[in-house]
């Protein structure tokens, strides 16, 4: 008698199980949501090496949770090695100031390359208003420049930009978010100025007219005829 009610109600456990797998593989992720905001500035490195003498340091923070981020730098339409070097492992300052002790970032990127890819790591996040703090070498300086030692007319080199892209926590893509300097670059020309060329103007020499000298009258003596 068991047996035989097992076997009318199996059937009903296999379509109930089937009907459950269903619906636990059809819990996908989160719709992907871009609408995190970032900002932060860029600072020449006051303290460059021969190592890296182009260092640049980069600090922002984002309105929304993040788990990673990628800085792309670019220079000229075909640069493609305007990074030299980087710091692997950013630092991450909590909104209240102080260093996190929870999360780790870790970047990775060729070298020289145009950029670098940076993550927190399996489940880390990066919550919101937190300052992710990094740098970057260049491969030439980041403002605008004159090549030493270029003939007039070469151009000048461009100034790099420094863009910031991030994935918040939904797997979405934010930005691209400019970075720029505290302080503005100098002015630099646009090319190689060419020597000024110095026309020598002579001044038309004067004439001076010496006055003429008058001949002197010879003097004729008179001999007074004597009365005779």
């Amino acid at each position: 008698m068991v047996n035989r009610r097992w076997r009318l109600l199996a059937p009903l456990v296999v379509m109930v199980v089937v009907a459950l797998v269903p619906a636990v593989a059809s819990a996908a992720p989160p719709t992907p949501v871009s609408t995190t905001d970032c900002g932060g500035p860029l600072t020449i490195d006051p303290a460059p090496t021969t190592d890296d003498p182009y260092l640049v340091d980069y600090k922002f923070h984002c309105s929304e949770d993040i788990t990673a981020y990628s800085v792309i730098v670019t220079r000229r339409v075909s640069d493609l090695g305007t990074v030299d070097d980087f710091d692997p492992n950013p630092q991450v300052i909590d909104p209240a100031g102080a260093p996190s002790t929870t999360v780790a970032i870790s970047c990775s990127g060729d070298t020289p390359g145009n950029g670098i890819n940076c993550n927190a790591g399996a489940g880390g996040v990066v919550s919101a208003w937190s300052n992710v703090q990094g740098s970057v070498d260049l491969t030439e300086q980041y403002c605008k420049y004159l090549p030493v030692g270029a003939k007039p007319g070469t151009l000048a080199a461009p100034q790099a930009v420094v863009n910031l892209i991030v994935t918040n926590t939904t797997g979405a893509q934010n930005g691209p978010f400019r970075l720029d300097l505290t302080a503005a670059c100098k002015k630099v020309a646009d090319y190689v100025p060419f020597p000024k060329v110095t026309t020598k103007t002579t001044k038309p020499k004067s004439k001076t007219t010496k006055p003429k000298k008058t001949k002197k009258a010879k003097k004729t003596s008179h001999t007074a005829r004597r009365r005779s």
